[in-house]
């Protein structure tokens, strides 16, 4: 009977530990830290703070006052709008309203960094994952989905002589005397759908401008957030959703 329940023992521990070996950690990198430093977006002009170390402390800070930069910027669009906007601190401020014309109104740099952290303090530990790695190289950025193409790319397959400058993917290319400057921000990876398969939170900034040099018209930006997942080995690299969009 030792023996036996020894055994059994033995085979819990073994299954408890593959069970863990197979549970991928959610993990964000360096682009999310650097939110704020241009806004003062949680209260410091250093981006998130160093003491954020869990999805729970990005949960806290959808309620953390903004810096002052930022409180100046809504208490001026609140001035000059004739729509009743409430009074916004706080990330979960933003997410509390629910008029059109507003949420228009206040669809500012604010709102891309509070999604982003709201998409990361729901995220899960994966099961599985068939990502590429990070950063992307080339090829799996000619393999990106064409919902992430700004206007007038149908995709990033035929895109020729561009180059990948750092980490947060700074694409630099000409396509029929349009400059595009496109920076495709890696923001975290887990699971985000609930279905055990890991995910990937990016942020697509997009700016570009007619002529050889972008020198020929007006700069156009467009600004978005998505979740990508890949479902197989030899499956497509895919939209999950779409969280912000800015045109």
């Amino acid at each position: 009977m030792k023996f036996r329940n020894s055994l059994l023992l033995l085979f819990a521990i073994a299954t408890a530990s593959c069970v863990a070996a197979s549970s991928l950690p959610v993990q964000w990198f360096d682009a999310v830290s650097q939110f704020g430093k241009d806004n003062a977006m949680v209260g410091t002009t250093f981006g998130v703070p160093s003491s954020v170390k869990t999805t729970e402390d990005f949960a806290k800070l959808l309620n953390q006052k903004f810096g002052q930069e930022t409180l100046e910027t809504f208490e001026k669009i609140a001035e000059e709008s004739k729509l009743n906007i409430p009074k916004i601190e706080k990330c979960n401020d933003l997410f509390g309203i629910s008029d059109p014309a507003v949420i228009d109104k206040v669809n500012t740099f604010a709102m891309h960094d509070c999604l982003a952290f709201k998409a990361i303090s729901e995220m899960k530990p994966s099961k599985v994952s068939y990502l590429p790695k990070v950063p992307f190289d080339e090829s799996t950025i000619k393999a990106l989905p064409t919902e992430l193409a700004p206007e007038g790319i149908s995709d990033f397959s035929s895109i020729d002589n561009f180059k990948v400058l750092d980490f947060f993917q700074e694409v630099y290319f000409e396509i029929k005397g349009t400059v595009y400057n496109i920076s495709i921000k890696p923001l975290a990876k887990g699971d985000f759908d609930g279905d055990g398969v890991e995910d990937i939170l990016i942020s697509v900034d997009s700016e570009f401008a007619p002529g050889s040099s972008g020198e020929g018209g007006k700069a156009t930006n467009e600004l978005s957030i998505f979740v990508l997942t890949k479902k197989s080995k030899d499956g497509k690299i895919e939209v999950v959703k779409t969280l912000y969009q800015q045109k």
